[in-house]
């Protein structure tokens, strides 16, 4: 049986604009060109930084994520805000349940609010701050 080796490249950049540029660069297209004989299939390309899904808005999508840092603090004001009000709500109805399910029911439904109803309105709050992005190497504000 012969086995098929699979390769995957990860490169990670320190800007979006960054990689925008390396990805239509004549440098990727000319190694794109020397490996074709070893390419079995086309290239899928996934950028992902894990919560952009929360960071974009439905009639008006980010040009790209915002930086990290953002994300992490809209998100923590998001569930700061929305966890104590939801187990002080839901702890006179899932009181005499096991914790474990408790629990399962309170996280699940803490999740679906900061997804479909508190991220999106936030994401709206803070849209302009979002949406300024400095990219380390090239000492420029972006604005999107």
């Amino acid at each position: 049986m012969v086995a098929h080796l699979e390769y995957v490249v990860i490169l990670k950049f320190d800007c979006y604009d960054n990689l925008k540029t390396w990805l239509v660069s004549d440098v990727r297209r000319e190694w794109i060109e020397r490996l074709q004989p070893l390419i079995e299939k086309p290239e899928a390309l996934q950028t992902l930084t894990g919560l952009e899904t929360w960071f974009t808005l439905s009639n008006k999508p980010m040009k790209s994520p915002p930086p990290r840092y953002k994300m992490m603090l809209v998100t923590w004001l998001g569930v700061f805000f929305t966890l104590p009000q939801l187990n002080r709500l839901l702890a006179p109805l899932l009181s005499g349940l096991p914790v474990l399910l408790s629990q399962l029911i309170s996280t699940g439904l803490g999740v679906a609010l900061l997804t479909y109803l508190i991220m999106p309105r936030l994401t709206q709050l803070f849209r302009k701050w979002l949406s300024i992005k400095r990219c380390l190497m090239c000492e420029v504000n972006y604005l999107y």
